[in-house]
Order: C-alpha cells, then structure tokens, then sequence
C-alpha cells in the first residue's frame, strides 16, 4: 500500500469514526434524553472522557470507548473486515 492509499484509508476510517460518534451523541440525547453528564455516569466513563469526545478535543477514542457509549444507549458496537458496525441492541 503507497502512501497516497494509506493516506485515503485513515482519512475514511477518521470520517466513519466521527460519523458514529455524532450518532451515538445525537442517540444519547434523543432517544434516551442524556445529558453528557448522564453518558459518563450510564457508560462507566469518566465526564472528563465523554466531554473531550463530545468537543471533539479526542480525535481518535479507543475502542473501548465507543463501545461504551453505544451499550449505554441501546447500541452494540463492533469493528470486523475494515468495517465498523452498530446495530440497536
């Protein structure tokens, strides 16, 4: 893979990691009226965590993290083929 390739791949993986994280956000607030506050004490995250990912300060959370989140309203969350993929639980 050249670096134009790789480039393209992180920048894809970047999108649909932001994508999902505006998901689960939107879904905190929507359908389970969370407040940031309330994802932090519903997930096990610190406050701290959920506001830096919710700012956008946290680029590239780890896994786990989103993983949490999704659990925490309604979601499973799973990374397979390249692919991530979130389905309501």
């Amino acid at each position: 893979m050249n670096k134009q390739e790789t480039n393209k791949l992180l920048k894809d993986f970047d999108n649909e990691l932001d994508e999902i994280v505006d998901f689960l956000f939107d879904a905190a607030v929507d359908l389970c009226d969370y407040s940031w506050y309330d994802i932090a004490q519903n997930s096990g995250l610190s406050y701290t965590t959920v506001q830096r990912l919710g700012d956008r300060i946290t680029r590239q959370p780890r896994f786990s993290t989103i993983w949490k989140i999704a659990r925490c309203v309604g979601y499973s969350f799973s990374y397979s083929s390249g692919k991530f993929e979130l389905k309501a639980a």
